[in-house]
């Protein structure tokens, strides 16, 4: 509508006339703009409801948890003589109580120590002038540098031979130290032409070569490695590992009745990794001092550990046949509240030796300690007290939204909901749901009241009242709080979760109400439409019909100003 003048002929202001006109005009449609107003804000409070309700169902759901309320802990208590003796851990359920354990063996694992020597020789002959010093299977290898004899400095490279490291100690020392390799005893040995001491070694010695042949000083005019020098190559092939007895073809080693293949191209810590991973249940490992192999049992306890060769001589080679020795492990033993002596396999002591359902015992010397089983309700008790606020959180917000009441002045206040039959009758619902009695008569605990929880006095809420009778009740009647909460059929979770889903489940309740005052507003928009079309159309309707008036106000206008001019 363009810019319009009011009353410029007829002096009357009938803008502001169809203005009053078209606001009278306006006030069905204002009062169904506050009507809407109110529903969105009924349909913001019913969602709170429904949150409300969503978070006390998911304390319900927590309240509900497997074992929650069959929480155990388990304390080792020094009895002043054996402070590290014994490790506990409970099961939720264990029966609580004080139980004495006294250990009177450790369980340990059966052992098959190899032979020992098993590695072959550095040469087959006293000749080592083709024996090269890096390649020498020798426990610990050669590196390059130079050591020291006698205050001289020897220069060994790896590639040189033993023999040119023996010539190498003779020119350094000016004839003096001879050196020699014996094949029979696989030795080195030193020997001063002028029978004085030889001196091995020097703070700035950069090659360890004196220590890969087990060469120290000894205060002697000879000196000779102090153990045999070859050594197994764990990195090398079988065939080609310097074992002494020769691995005849590709086989199959049982151990423990578990069947491992190899071929003569695996390397030897291949095949010691393939034993361990096997389920044959044994760790394998060599023992370079010793120059043995070691085997044993993963489980403690008095097992049999053995070794076959079923096709090929493996066992044979790495000494784990002949000329092995077996050292049976042993069973823990142990006493019960001084009872008699009972058998564990492991140190880790269950209810199959035991007979205490859920405790498990670690026993990690000899000696006596006690394990206190208690109750460990901590997460229950937490919970119960998220239950509490939830559940007030809720009465609150349902009652204050429901509630009539009279002010200071005399006048009705009403709670937004409070016309709403549903929402006020919830908190009845609720208030009898907590009204539970579970259990036999026998039970110390079978409703709320008996655990320290009640109402508060005059109000919609509840609390923890007495909280010693609380912490009692947990400590001796967890089980029987358990059912007074999560009881299938008198349950405090059953009977509130029935009434929860009957209000917040699809198409229910709260879901019906919402639905409903969204149509109402669906309704509300339809009928401010048609009023703003009539309120527009009316509106032109009088600017027309004034500005009619003012045309003709104008044509009178002229007609008096033209007789004015004729009779002037």
């Amino acid at each position: 509508m363009g810019v319009q003048l009011s009353g410029l002929s007829s002096g009357l202001d009938w803008r502001s006339i169809v203005d009053q006109l078209v606001a009278l005009e306006r006030v069905p449609q204002q009062r169904l703009e506050d009507d809407k107003r109110v529903n969105e804000t009924k349909i913001s409070t019913l969602g709170g409801v429904r949150n409300r309700l969503e978070d006390l169902q998911q304390s319900l759901d927590n309240l509900a948890s497997d074992n929650l309320f069959s929480g155990r802990s388990a304390l080792v208590e020094d009895l002043g003589e054996d402070p590290d003796v014994l490790g506990a851990f409970s099961e939720d359920g264990t029966l609580t109580g004080s139980y004495k354990f006294e250990i009177t063996q450790l369980a340990t694992e059966t052992e098959r120590l190899g032979a020992t020597g098993i590695s072959g020789n550095l040469a087959a002959t006293n000749d080592v002038s083709g024996l090269t010093v890096g390649t020498m299977s020798t426990a610990v290898t050669v590196t390059s540098g130079s050591f020291t004899i006698n205050g001289a400095e020897v220069e060994v490279d790896t590639a040189d031979s033993l023999q040119d490291v023996f010539d190498a100690i003779n020119t350094a020392t000016s004839g003096d130290v001879t050196a020699s390799y014996d094949s029979g005893t696989d030795r080195i040995t030193l020997t001063s032409g002028s029978s004085s001491e030889i001196v091995l070694g020097s703070p700035t010695d950069d090659s360890n070569f004196l220590t890969a042949v087990g060469l120290f000083s000894n205060g002697a005019d000879s000196v000779s490695s102090y153990s045999t020098l070859g050594a197994l190559n764990l990195t090398n092939s079988l065939s080609s590992a310097n074992l002494s007895t020769p691995v005849s073809g590709n086989g199959t080693l049982t151990v423990n009745g578990v069947d491992i293949s190899y071929t003569t191209d695996d390397t030897l810590k291949e095949v010691i990794q393939r034993i361990n991973d096997s389920e044959a249940d044994v760790s394998l490992s060599y023992d370079a001092s010793a120059d043995a192999f070691n085997m044993r049992n993963d489980l403690t306890g008095s097992f049999g550990l053995s070794v076959v060769d079923t096709s090929g001589n493996l066992g044979e080679a790495l000494g784990l046949v002949t000329g092995a020795s077996v050292t049976l492990g042993v069973n823990a033993n142990f006493r019960l509240n001084d009872g008699t002596t009972l058998i564990s396999n492991s140190n880790n002591i269950t209810e199959k030796a035991h007979g205490i359902e859920g405790l498990t015992v670690t026993a990690k010397e000899l000696g006596t300690q006690s394990v206190d089983v208690n109750s460990n309700t901590s997460n229950a008790e937490a919970r119960i007290n998220t239950f509490i606020s939830e559940f007030n959180d809720l009465m609150d917000f349902l009652e204050r939204n429901t509630e009539i009441t009279v002010n200071d002045d005399g006048e009705i206040d009403t709670g937004l909901l409070a016309d709403n039959r549903e929402m006020s009758g919830v908190i009845s619902e609720l208030r009898r749901a907590l009204q539970v009695t579970v259990g036999d008569d026998e039970n110390e605990v079978k409703r709320l009241q008996d655990i320290g929880i009640d109402w508060v006095a005059g109000e919609n809420r509840i609390e923890i009242d007495d909280e010693l009778a609380f912490d009692d009740a947990f400590e001796q009647f967890s089980a029987q709080i358990g059912s007074v909460f999560t009881d299938e059929n008198d349950g405090i979770i059953t009977r509130l979760e029935s009434i929860i889903d009957t209000y917040v489940e699809d198409d229910a309740i709260l879901d019906t109400q919402i639905d409903t005052l969204n149509r109402k507003n669906d309704d509300i928009d339809d009928q401010v439409d048609q009023l703003e079309r009539f309120i527009l159309s009316r509106e032109q309707q009088l600017v027309d019909s004034f500005l009619q008036l003012e045309q003709a106000q104008q044509q009178i206008n002229t007609q008096q100003q033209a007789l004015a001019r004729l009779t002037g």
